[in-house]
Formats: structure tokens, sequence, C-alpha cells
């Protein structure tokens, strides 16, 4: 693979005259290619990031979503995109069954909101709020800086909040299911009083 260098300052690798600051060409223009862009528009159409095949057809993209400036993973044109962790057994240690989620999960205070960069409604957590529940969701610390003093944001991993919400579901199924239990015990206890009243 040649490396180019084009004098509008854009790099090219496997690919003579490219588009954009950063552009991964392997063996053809049909092949996988990737590249990075500095393309960006203000509610943010055009990909930062993208990963292209068959000719340029764009499969997946890394994008701004909107004027506060956070970002998306998305898939054009019908292309299909998954997210996967690690997960397998054997790289796990010290399994034990999760409890007291239900408990965890009415300490969370889920909020409406706007972002201030644009006005647009929003759903979900403050960092700083989630991250005392449910601390690996979160990074960052609140209020934090660089060394310069400039804001450090904290950002919220929601797939995370995922494991303690199903066991706060099985929680409460498990409450429910003892409930009904007593209940329909209850029930049959005022049915045979009946019965031996003659009602």
């Amino acid at each position: 693979m040649a490396l180019h260098l084009a004098s509008s300052g854009n790099v090219g690798i496997g690919v003579g005259t490219p588009g954009h600051r950063l552009t991964v060409v392997h063996n053809n223009a049909s092949s996988w290619a990737g590249y990075f862009s500095n393309t960006y528009s203000a509610l943010g159409s055009a990909p930062i990031m993208a990963w292209a095949r068959d000719g340029g057809a764009v499969s997946a993209a890394v994008r701004y979503k909107d004027a506060s400036t956070s970002m998306e993973f998305y898939s054009p044109s019908g292309h299909t995109v998954a997210y996967t962790t690690s997960s397998d057994y054997r790289l796990k240690t010290d399994v034990k069954a999760m409890t007291g989620a239900l408990e965890r999960i009415m300490r969370l205070k889920p909020d409406t909101y706007r972002w201030m960069a644009d006005g647009s409604y929003g759903e979900g957590f403050l960092a700083h709020e989630l991250q005392e529940v449910v601390g690996i969701a979160v990074t960052g610390e609140k209020d934090g800086t660089d060394g310069a003093g400039k804001p450090k944001y904290q950002s919220v991993d929601y797939g995370k909040l995922t494991p303690v919400l199903t066991a706060g579901i099985q929680e409460l199924k498990g409450e429910n299911d003892i409930q009904a239990e007593k209940i329909a015990e209850l029930e049959a206890a005022i049915l045979e009083l009946r019965t031996r009243c003659g009602n």
C-alpha cells in the first residue's frame, strides 16, 4: 500500500487522491475502506469517521448527533450495526447473582431536560447522580477539569444499566408472585368461610 500526501493536506493510504483528512483503502475502491473527515456541519449530517464498502457505500459511521456535540454511531441505507461487549464466562471470576437491584433502581433519578447548546429535548440522568447508584455506568468526576481549568464532562454508558434493571424486574416479579400466592390463599380461606356459613 502506498502513502500519498495531497496538496490539500489530506493523507491517503492505498488511494492516490484522498477526499478526506485520512482515507485508508484496502487494495481497491470496492474493498473495505475507512476515513476520517473534518467536514463537520451544524447538526452533523457529515460523518467524522466512516467505514465503507462496495465502491463507497457507507456501512457505518460516527457523526455529530446535534449541536450539543454528542455523537452517534449509525448505519445508513439499511445496513446493520451491532454493538458487542466481551461477556464469555471464561473471562470472569467470582461470579455472583446480583441482589438489592430494586432498592438501587428506586434511588435512580430520571429527568427530562433541555440541552444548553441548542435547546433540544432530552431524557436521562445527571451523570453525577447516577454515579452514586451505578458507578460503573459513569465516566469522569463531578465538576472535573483539565490542567487548564477547562471542564472535563462526565458521560454515561446506558448499556451498563441493563443488568441492574433486569435484576430489579426479577426481584419485583418475585415479590408479586409471593403476593399473588397470599391473595390466592386469602381468597380460598374466604370461600371456605362462606361455604361454612352457607353463603
